[in-house]
C-alpha cells in the first residue's frame, strides 16, 4: 500500500468507527486525517516528478556521453600530430626554462649527444 491508499483507508475507518465529529477528539482526528491525505496527495506528486527528473537527468547524461566521446576523440586525433610538443603542467608553459620538464629534456638531449660520439 502506498501512502495515499494509506490516507484513503484512515478515511474510511473514521467514518466506519462512528466517531463524533462534533467533539474534541473526533474533530482531531478528522483534522490529522485530512493533513495526511493532502501530503500524501504531495509526496504523490513529488515522486511523479522526482522520476521525470530522474529521466530526463539520464537522457543529459547519456548526450553529454556521446558529446565527451566526440570531443576527446577529435581532441586526440590533434594530439596525434603535435607528439613533440612538450607543455609544462608545473608552470603552464609551453617551452619552460628552470622547471623539472626543462631539466629532463635537457638531459635527454645530453644522453642523445652522447651516443652520437
Amino acid at each position: 500500500m502506498n501512502v495515499t491508499e494509506k490516507t484513503a483507508y484512515l478515511k474510511g475507518l473514521l467514518e466506519g468507527l462512528s466517531i463524533d465529529e462534533t467533539k474534541p477528539e473526533g474533530k482531531l482526528l478528522k483534522a490529522v486525517i485530512d493533513t495526511l491525505d493532502v501530503m500524501a496527495k504531495e509526496v504523490s506528486e513529488l515522486t511523479k516528478e522526482t522520476e521525470h527528473l530522474e529521466d530526463y537527468m539520464d537522457e543529459i547524461d547519456y548526450d553529454l556521453g556521446a558529446l565527451e566521446a566526440d570531443y576527446y576523440e577529435a581532441w586526440d586525433d590533434e594530439d596525434e600530430d603535435d607528439d613533440d610538443y612538450d607543455y609544462c603542467d608545473e608552470c603552464d608553459a609551453e617551452d619552460c626554462e628552470g622547471c623539472e620538464l626543462a631539466e629532463d629534456e635537457d638531459d635527454d638531449e645530453d644522453e642523445d649527444e652522447d651516443e652520437d660520439e
